[in-house]
């Protein structure tokens, strides 16, 4: 009996060691990307750069996850990646092709019965990142959102498990019949067409009564534009 409560313990022993080899090995190949992506940057100015995904995001491209979570049968050497400085923007199309994937992934699940993609330049198609909390109005705002949680996955760390991905929820939308509806009804637009250009076109403004007597001293009023309403509101459902 003391045996074989030996041998288990010496067999987790070993697994948890080929873990911890397995995710260094994982590390140093992400390394090798993030050295070959670094010198693609530093030929772009900083505003080109800002617009750009992170190394992390570049690593979750399928083509590249296969090659980083090979096994340690494979060395992790710069000419198993000897193609990526010359690919580098066609990966960077492929991580905007998984997020807008992902965003229209998030649509679907939240308007059951719905048929086809849906135009994320429609005013309606606001989403909130549920890690960084930020609001993207559009595919332009979810095509430039970077999150800075993604970044953390790209880590010395032989310990850096859980990595970042685009096939979990990682979005929200808000809901069909919610304050957004409102909002382009107020600017005298139909929800069903009414687009983000539309509604910076229209530039309405929009007083809260519920904010009045919450946040605000009496006799003031306070007025949002359409886009501070409705973060407002993803940040404060109880209100409005």
């Amino acid at each position: 009996m003391i045996k074989k409560g030996l041998v288990a313990r010496i067999e987790v022993i070993r697994e948890e060691k080929l873990r911890k080899a397995l995710y260094e090995r994982h590390a140093k190949r992400r390394l090798i990307v993030d050295g070959i992506y670094q010198s693609y940057k530093a030929q772009r100015t900083a505003l080109e750069c800002r617009l750009l995904p992170y190394t992390i995001e570049l690593c979750l491209v399928p083509e590249i996850k296969e090659r980083i979570e090979a096994g340690l049968e494979v060395e992790a050497t710069p000419e198993a990646f000897s193609d990526v400085e010359e690919r580098i923007s066609d990966l960077i199309l492929a991580v905007k092709e998984m997020v807008k994937q992902e965003a229209q992934v998030t649509f679907a699940q939240s308007r059951p019965g719905a048929n086809g993609p849906v135009d994320l330049n429609l005013a309606t198609s606001v989403l909130q990142c549920m890690t960084c909390k930020g609001v993207m109005f559009g595919w332009s705002e979810i095509e430039e959102h970077h999150c800075m949680a993604r970044s953390t996955g790209l880590s010395y760390s032989v310990y850096q498990q859980d990595l970042p991905t685009f096939d979990q929820n990682t979005m929200y939308h808000i809901p069909a019949e919610t304050l957004i509806h409102q909002v382009i009804e107020l600017a005298g637009l139909d929800p069903a067409t009414a687009t983000i250009a539309d509604m910076d076109a229209a530039d309405m403004s929009y007083f809260c009564p519920h904010c009045l007597t919450r946040y605000v001293p009496s006799g003031l009023t306070y007025y949002y534009s359409w886009r501070s309403i409705v973060s407002f509101y993803l940040f404060d459902r109880s209100c409005c």
